[in-house]
C-alpha cells in the first residue's frame, strides 16, 4: 500500500522492527498505525485507524475495479490485527477484528452492489410501484480475520427506499467470496405496506463466486407486500 506525507517513528531492536505512524496519506485519506514485526519468528501485530479515503482510490489500489459516477464515497477503517508471514506454507495469515465504514456516496454504484441493483431493478420496482431503488449513502461492516479469510458477521446500510443487511466472508488465498443479504424497504421513513403495516423485508439474495467472477441470486423473491396473510407461499418463504 502506497503511503505519502509520512510522519513516523521507527526502530530496530534485535530481530524486531517497530513503527509508529502518527500520520500519513493513503488513497487520498489519512491513516495512523502502530505495530511490531519480528523478522525471525515472522510474527507481527498492528493497530490501524484511517479516514477520508477515496473509495475509487482504495478500489484501484487493491485492484477491485472502480465505482461508477461522480459522487464518490469516503472510506474509514479501524482494526487490531496479529499476522503470520510464511507459516505452514501460507504467505499471510491474520487474526483480529476491524470495521469499515463507507459514507457520502451513492453505493448502488459500487460494482458488487450495482450488479445486485441491476438484478432487482425491474421485478422489485414493478411489484412495489416504485420509480427507483433510491440511494444508499452509508455502509458499516464489522470484520473478523481468521487465517486466510475475513468474515463479515454484520453488514448494514442506510437507504432512502431500500436498505440492506447481511453477512459474508472472503478468502484472499482462493479469492472466494460469499454473501447473504436481506433487503428492507421503507424502513427509513416508516412508510406502510399495502396491508397497513411496516415491511420488514422484501427480498433475500446470495452472492457467490470469486473476486473477479461472482453472481447474485435472488432467493424467496416473492415480496411480503404483495402476499396475503394466509398465503402458503409466504409461509414457505419465512420458514
Amino acid at each position: 500500500v502506497g503511503l505519502t506525507d509520512v510522519v513516523a517513528k521507527w526502530g530496530v531492536r534485535g530481530s524486531e522492527i517497530r513503527w509508529d505512524i502518527a500520520k500519513a496519506t493513503c488513497c487520498k485519506g489519512t491513516v495512523q498505525s502502530t505495530g511490531v514485526y519480528d523478522t525471525v519468528t515472522r510474527i507481527g501485530s498492528l493497530a490501524i485507524e484511517g479516514g477520508g479515503a477515496s473509495l475509487n482510490a482504495v478500489m484501484t489500489e487493491f485492484r477491485l475495479g472502480e465505482a461508477k459516477g461522480d459522487h464518490e464515497a469516503k472510506v474509514a477503517l479501524s482494526g487490531r490485527v496479529r499476522f503470520l508471514r510464511d507459516w505452514a506454507g501460507r504467505p499471510l495469515q491474520l487474526a483480529g477484528t476491524g470495521q469499515v465504514i463507507l459514507s457520502e456516496g451513492d453505493l448502488w454504484r459500487v460494482p458488487i452492489l450495482s450488479h445486485l441493483g441491476d438484478l432487482l431493478d425491474v421485478p422489485l420496482l414493478r411489484s412495489l410501484s416504485l420509480r427507483s431503488l433510491g440511494k444508499i449513502t452509508a455502509l458499516r461492516a464489522d470484520l473478523a480475520f481468521d487465517g486466510e479469510r475475513v468474515a463479515i458477521p454484520n453488514l448494514v446500510t442506510d437507504g432512502t427506499v431500500v436498505s440492506l443487511s447481511g453477512s459474508g466472508e472472503y478468502s484472499w488465498r482462493t479469492e472466494r467470496i460469499e454473501f447473504d443479504m436481506v433487503g428492507h424497504t421503507f424502513r427509513k421513513y416508516g412508510f406502510v405496506s399495502w396491508f397497513s403495516k411496516p415491511l420488514s423485508w422484501v427480498f433475500r439474495a446470495q452472492l457467490a463466486g470469486t473476486r473477479k467472477d461472482y453472481k447474485w441470486r435472488l432467493n424467496n423473491a416473492v415480496k411480503q407486500a404483495i402476499m396475503g396473510e394466509g398465503s402458503s407461499e409466504r409461509r414457505r418463504i419465512e420458514d
